[in-house]
């Protein structure tokens, strides 16, 4: 790894945020090179970060393929951040287009929540999702319910 933190002992605590959870190099190693593995050679990457664990997994992950980040604050204007991020909606086009299924989607910039009906999804999504978003499969999770309420407009009732 670039960083040398494979040369560190793996049990060893490498980071402690405010909230007092904690990742040890090994972790960090593990996501780094899990993560790593899906970023395209030679590409451009634009690293929203804050001050969080997340920002600075994914900056070690370029980092160890020798790609340089352009990090941006979180809190960047935010016509340019919506413009280089994928939508909730465009997350559901998508499931709904490949498997003619009903879900909804939501979630915040650290998860995706997507709510399905069909059991043979569960476990398929998440690869699929990540396929075509790039969103790291870890940050996405699949939850089966029996229907995805909607009112009469046609609008998700919060589920």
């Amino acid at each position: 790894m670039f960083l040398d933190l494979d040369k560190k002992d793996r049990a060893a605590v490498a980071v402690i945020d405010d909230s007092g959870a904690q990742l040890t190099y090994g972790e960090i190693c593990d996501f780094s090179a899990e993560f790593a593995a899906r970023l395209p050679a030679r590409s451009l990457i634009f690293l929203l970060a804050e001050n969080r664990i997340g920002s600075l997994l994914g900056y070690t992950a370029c980092l160890s393929e020798r790609i340089v980040p352009l990090i941006l604050s979180a809190k960047t204007e935010t016509g340019l951040y919506e413009r280089l991020r994928i939508g909730l909606d465009e997350v559901e086009n998508l499931v709904k287009a490949e498997f003619q299924a009903d879900c909804y989607c939501k979630g915040d910039d650290e998860r995706l929540v997507v709510l399905v009906t069909n059991p043979a999804l569960v476990d398929r999504l998440p690869a699929f999702v990540e396929e075509k978003t790039h969103l790291f499969h870890k940050n996405i999770e699949v939850r089966l319910v029996d229907k995805i309420l909607r009112n009469e407009a046609g609008k998700v009732i919060n589920q």
